[in-house]
């Protein structure tokens, strides 16, 4: 009986500490603003956790949100709004790279672990402002920026 107690508590310990290991939901998710409302963005810690297949999915579940959120706001804007929706889809989405190029930049803006807590979808921003061929600097400023909005939080 000794020993199983002693089993018992040595498998309570690895489990506690495997369990220590995983990052909770407050970890793997920012708040953010969007129009009037606050929402709960998945981060680098979340991303972190997605294999290949999982991240490539998820980049092109975002591009195609915003398919269908640009499908259905045209249906309801005058033409000469038209215009605005063609230029947002263009600035949220680009063309002639796959989607795992999409992810490798993504990979490489988390490996810096100032941006871990900077929303998946403010990553994939970044990453297609570096692969239409934005400055540096001007890179550098965004990322400065997201940080101070995301890093400072409660």
């Amino acid at each position: 009986m000794h020993h199983t107690a002693r089993v018992i508590l040595l498998w309570s310990f690895i489990s506690v500490g495997l369990l220590g290991q995983q990052p909770t939901e407050d970890e793997t998710a920012t708040w953010g603003r969007v129009g009037n409302f606050n929402y709960h963005f998945s981060n680098g810690k979340a991303w972190k956790q997605l294999d290949l297949q999982s991240r490539v999915t998820l980049i092109q579940g975002i591009e195609e949100g915003i398919m269908l959120a640009l499908r259905e706001a045209d249906k309801n804007v005058r033409e000469d709004q038209v215009l605005i929706l063609d230029r947002t889809s263009k600035n949220l989405t680009i063309e002639g790279f796959r989607m795992s190029d999409i992810v490798s930049q993504i990979d490489t803006f988390y490996s810096d672990s100032a941006n871990v807590r900077v929303p998946i979808t403010d990553g994939y921003q970044y990453s297609l402002r570096k692969m239409k061929g934005e400055s540096a600097v001007e890179l550098e400023k965004y990322a400065e920026q997201l940080r101070k909005t995301y890093n400072n939080q409660e």
